[in-house]
């Protein structure tokens, strides 16, 4: 298994689908990567999932509705700031989308 960042460190992903087969999908390729996924179909799972465990990064389906979209990442965000959250409407591109987005989250952490 590969390292996934520059901090050595293998990072821990909660993904929030809307249907079985793509979540799974984007689970073989995330952890292809060398990401630690914790997968689920629920917006009320992932919320007790977060609340419960923390996660470098958050990756939603477009596919689930908007407002459970904005709550979901509203939460998260507000209980741990640093998180870095993608939606993915490609999952060929979510490897990229994610490396992106940590980058992103990680500039913004204070020394």
């Amino acid at each position: 298994m590969h390292i996934v960042n520059t901090a050595n460190r293998i990072r821990r992903v909660l993904l929030v689908g809307d249907e079985q087969e793509k979540a799974d999908r984007v689970t073989r390729i995330l952890e292809g990567d060398g990401y630690i996924v914790t997968t689920t179909l629920s917006s009320t799972t992932a919320l007790d999932l977060a609340d419960n465990s923390p996660f470098d990064a958050l990756v939603i389906d477009a596919e689930v509705p908007l407002t459970d979209r904005r709550y979901l990442l509203r939460v998260v965000q507000v209980k741990e700031p640093f998180t870095a959250s993608v939606i993915v409407e490609s999952p060929a591109s979510v490897v990229s989308q994610l490396k992106q987005a940590l980058k992103e989250a990680d500039s913004s952490r204070p020394d």
